[in-house]
């Protein structure tokens, strides 16, 4: 039964992976600025004054690696690099799922 969606799951399933991707990409975008965002506010109790240098840190090296949260955009490479990278993560797992099914 299940044998007769390949055909299906084979046509469309670059599409949704592109979708997929870009859905995640949006997601962090806006993870990504409210982070920077966050990380600016220097008022807080003794728990975020503790936190915040090394958060600030973190936030600094990403927007160093990525650009200024603020004109982050990505284009379609990123989005495409995207769908790369959740294929291999899907077929790695499914690979480690048939090796631990075949185990005695």
């Amino acid at each position: 039964m299940i044998a007769t969606f390949y055909p299906l799951l084979l046509l469309f399933s670059p599409s949704i992976l592109i979708a997929i991707s870009s859905i995640s990409l949006f997601q962090f975008t806006q993870m990504f600025k409210g982070f920077v965002e966050v990380v600016k506010v220097t008022k807080g109790n003794a728990a975020w004054k503790f936190f915040q240098p090394h958060l600030k840190q973190i936030g600094f090296v990403l927007e160093s690696g990525l650009g200024p949260a603020s004109k982050f955009a990505p284009n379609t490479t990123h989005v495409v690099l995207v769908a790369v990278m959740l294929c291999m993560i899907i077929c790695t797992e499914r690979l480690r799922s048939a090796i631990v099914a075949k185990r005695p």
